[in-house]
């Protein structure tokens, strides 16, 4: 699969997203996503740096929903139990039969999930990919994760072979 066609898409919350948004651009891959109204976040506003759009009148859940809609396929990254926001994905996936890959960053190193996303990119033949999962308040090494997991897996579609980091 061409790596130049990929989008990867998640919302701009402390966290998961901006870790993904920042291995995407860190690996030359293309970025976007929907965010609350005025680009709320747990820490104020989302930075103008992050390639998300402001979704008028919403809420974080309306945003979420609209990147599991407006993507092939969604990765969630949890750590062990998953917080409520990301049963909704779950949820939000199943209703809408979108395929979903979920990753315990508790079990599975980031290179490892990277890999395995890169095999459900290629099987579900994934564009869009929103990667989500809970904010920094809730997880402080979701950023992290989210930073690599999205490098490497960009890393295992390029080469073909798997990453290293």
């Amino acid at each position: 699969m061409p790596v130049d066609t990929l989008v990867i898409v998640a919302g701009g919350q402390t966290g998961v997203d901006r870790g993904a948004h920042k291995g995407a651009r860190a690996m030359g891959v293309t970025g976007a996503g929907w965010c609350p109204a005025g680009r709320r976040a747990e820490d104020g506003v989302i930075p103008e740096w992050y390639p998300v759009q402001a979704l008028p009148g919403a809420g974080p859940l309306q945003s979420t929903l609209k990147n599991v809609l407006d993507s092939d396929a969604t990765a969630l990254i949890g750590f062990g139990a998953l917080a409520p926001g990301t049963v909704r994905v779950v949820e939000f996936c199943r209703k809408y039969r979108k395929p979903l890959i979920i990753l315990d960053g508790e079990a599975m190193g980031a290179t490892d999930a990277g890999e395995a996303v890169a095999a459900f990119v290629i099987q579900h033949g994934v564009a869009r990919l929103n990667v989500t999962g809970p904010s920094a308040r809730r997880e402080p090494r979701g950023h992290d994760y989210a930073h690599a997991m999205v490098s490497a897996l960009i890393q295992s579609l390029q080469t073909g072979t798997p990453a290293q980091t």
